[in-house]
């Protein structure tokens, strides 16, 4: 790949170059702000969970008070609206797994976990979380919910074909802008390899007397230029020299052999 851009003309290197550089910098923008997101949406869901697993805990302290089964149970229900929560449970105060919630349509029925200590973490693509259920502050039970992290897959998608889509765009609105730049920087420098390919061929040195721009890459063919027009005077006057001396040698042959006569 190397050999090949090396082969490529000034233009085509120029427009590589362009485009490299945006398409780097696009990607890494846009997997700074998917890190970002992803960072931000796993702390909203944490927040969230949170937020559900005290609501479902301070609604019952009656049936854990109680040892109302199916009131506990009931009230686990109530999370079916909410489609990222796969499992819940209910545990009493020694430990005991006291109600059970399992999300329709899963393929293999929920065990309760062993009690932990309050908490949440990131296990297996899934959210665990345990928070302590606390009335007339003592603690009656735990809370278990666990969630999966489809919104974020989804997040992830959606956010990958946009960002696609976007540095797309970038790279042809990139191609087209620099079509029309590059002949700033492309053209003062091919009049220069015009320039030298012109002396360096032995052709009519005054042939290569072109307007040259005004950055360095046109200083620079300017000083070639001046250097081309500095030759080639002084080829002329070699050339005058050189005549005039051939004139002199024979006008000087000629009285020599007046002399000898």
């Amino acid at each position: 790949m190397n050999l090949g851009a090396r082969d490529l003309s000034i233009r085509n290197k120029l427009r590589l170059i362009i485009m490299v550089a945006v398409a780097a910098a696009l990607t890494l923008a846009c997997a700074a702000f998917l890190v970002y997101d992803q960072i931000v949406l796993k702390r909203s869901l944490l927040n969230n969970t949170a937020v559900t697993a005290e609501m479902i805990g301070s609604n019952s302290t009656g049936a854990l008070s109680f040892g109302d089964q199916k009131a506990a149970t009931e009230l686990l229900g109530r999370l079916r609206a909410k489609r990222s929560i796969t499992a819940a449970a209910l545990y009493l105060a020694n430990g005991q797994a006291f109600a059970l919630y399992q999300r329709d349509g899963a393929q293999k029925e929920f065990v309760a976990q062993a009690l932990r200590p309050d908490g949440a973490w990131f296990e297996h693509d899934r959210l665990m979380l345990f928070r302590r259920i606390v009335f007339a502050q003592q603690a009656i039970g735990t809370i278990f919910i666990e969630s999966d992290l489809e919104e974020l897959h989804q997040r992830l998608k959606s956010f990958a074909g946009t960002a696609a889509l976007i540095l797309l765009a970038s790279c042809l609105l990139a191609f087209v802008l620099s079509t029309g730049l590059e002949k700033i920087i492309s053209n003062p420098i091919a009049d220069l390899a015009r320039t030298a390919q012109l002396v360096s061929s032995a052709q009519e040195l005054h042939g290569a007397r072109r307007k040259t721009g005004r950055g360095r890459a046109g200083r620079i063919g300017g000083c070639v230029q001046r250097n081309v027009t500095e030759i080639q005077h002084r080829d002329e006057q070699l050339l005058g020299t050189s005549g005039s001396t051939g004139a002199a040698s024979g006008g000087a042959n000629r009285r020599t052999g007046s002399y000898q006569h």
